[in-house]
């Protein structure tokens, strides 16, 4: 911005502490300008590879420039006696308004500034204020007065005095300056944001007949205010002023008030103050309804920790079943040293009682990989064809508990064992139940269908031990 003003437009400074004043001024308004463009509610974005502009601050700026230029000229040729003092308002032929932007200069930005006010400051609501509809009605105030500071000279190089006899161009001019200056600048002072109405009583119905109907509607659309409400409809202008208004809304019927910053700044601590204690309520609400929601989450995960364990403990028992039903045919021969498996199975058959000629139909395997070394005796795997055989062998062997190798042809008379064959847990059970049995604690152990029973001491019956939990009752 200084290198502009001083390469561009060819500005020679002669204070520089007052030129860096003035340019950092500037930079603060622009500043100011580009955040009041969004709203308080959206983010800003800082990135510095945006694209931004600050054309709108600095026509802003400039038309300001031009206002106080203006009215400086005006106050000081004033002073000299070149222009006479304003007449009041009151006095003032606003018939001679007639073009529409003088009366959109009047009706929108002028005797609409209490009502942008309102909206701004949200009502005295925190929620509802609005500051970056300050920037939306500066932006558009500047605009018009533009398009009219362009087309319509504002200070005659000629001295007047305020008086009807004087050529209509003459006043037109001067009430041009009341409208532009005297109006907007006492507007923004509370005094004439409370006498609006007495403002606009003052002004002949017969004025009005020069309003353009389009400026009407531009109060009712862009405002927003009570007044824009009056002039809502054209054919009933004349009846605006006559003193009582019919049908007038009750936002109308009051003065409209501006808020002093301590006043506003004291509503606004109030409001934050009973918004704290409100919210404190909602939170202590909320953390009693998140420990209530909390315990009871713990009892439904507690119970549904219950319910997975039973369905897990029911799924064991369904897999252990189905290895038990899968090996319900076979039999674990032990001691047996490497022979024909045939031929032994064929002497093993007829050591325990069964004909010769009814040998059971029988797989045979060794539970070893090939090669199996010289006087190993690894067990041997025999499924039956049918279970009925399976069960007829199992019960010559537990009545016949003295078979040996010697019983098949060896010099041996090391005992030959059969049991069934069981899963890997059950077979895990079995080996604990065998541990208490050798402390002492278990008198007999055994296995029927694939499932361990054990017995305890004295005359109780034996119990069926499908899980290693059954053994903790002999412990």
């Amino acid at each position: 911005m200084q290198l502009i003003a001083q390469h561009k437009y060819g500005l020679r400074v002669k204070d520089q502490v007052r030129f860096q004043q003035m340019i950092a001024s500037l930079g603060r308004s622009a500043a100011v300008v580009d955040l009041l463009e969004s709203k308080a509610s959206s983010p800003i974005d800082f990135r510095r590879d945006k694209n931004q502009s600050s054309k709108g601050a600095a026509f802003i700026l400039y038309n300001f420039a031009r206002l106080s230029v203006l009215f400086r000229t005006f106050e000081e040729k004033q002073r000299t006696g070149y222009y006479p003092e304003l007449a009041p308002i009151e006095t003032i032929d606003f018939g001679l308004l007639k073009e529409e932007d003088e009366w959109q200069l009047f009706w929108v930005y002028v005797a609409g500034f209490p009502a942008m006010l309102r909206q701004a400051l949200g009502d005295g609501k925190l929620a509802r204020v609005s500051p970056h509809v300050v920037l939306g009605f500066t932006s558009g105030l500047v605009i018009c007065l533009s398009k009219y500071y362009r087309r319509v000279r504002i200070l005659t190089p000629r001295a007047i005095s305020y008086t009807h006899e004087l050529d209509e161009g003459v006043v037109d001019c001067l009430a041009r300056v009341i409208c532009i200056t005297d109006l907007y600048v006492c507007t923004i002072s509370e005094e004439i944001a409370s006498q609006r109405k007495d403002l606009l009583k003052t002004i002949p119905r017969e004025a009005l007949k020069n309003c353009p109907t389009v400026i009407h509607m531009n109060c009712r659309i862009t405002c927003s205010m009570s007044v824009s409400s009056l002039a809502g409809r054209s054919d009933s202008v004349n009846s605006l002023f006559d003193g009582n208004i019919n049908k007038r809304p009750r936002s109308d019927s009051e003065p409209d008030s501006i808020m002093s910053i301590d006043d506003l700044w004291s509503k606004i601590e109030a409001k934050l103050d009973n918004f704290k204690q409100d919210l404190d309520k909602r939170i202590d609400g909320l953390e009693d309804s998140l420990a209530a929601f909390k315990t009871e989450c713990g009892s439904k995960i507690d119970r549904l920790a219950d319910s997975v364990s039973g369905v897990r403990h029911d799924v064991d028992r369904a897999n252990a079943s189905i290895g038990r039903v899968e090996k319900v045919n076979e039999l674990i021969i032990s001691g047996v040293q490497n022979e024909n498996l045939v031929a032994m199975f064929g002497f093993i058959v007829t050591r325990l009682g069964c004909d010769e000629s009814k040998i059971p139909l029988a797989s045979l395997a060794r539970l070893a990989k090939s090669p199996i070394a010289v006087d190993s005796t690894p067990p041997i795997i025999c499924e039956f064809a049918l279970r009925v055989d399976r069960n007829a062998f199992y019960a010559s062997y537990l009545n016949h508990r003295d078979l040996n190798l010697s019983h098949i042809g060896f010099q041996n008379t090391n005992r030959i064992y059969v049991n069934e064959n069981l899963t890997k847990e059950d077979r895990e059970i079995r080996a604990a139940a065998l541990r208490l049995k050798k402390e002492g604690k278990v008198q007999k152990v055994y296995s029927r269908n694939g499932i361990v029973y054990a017995k305890g001491r004295g005359n109780a019956p034996a119990e069926p031990c499908p899980t290693l939990e059954h053994l903790a009752v002999f412990r």
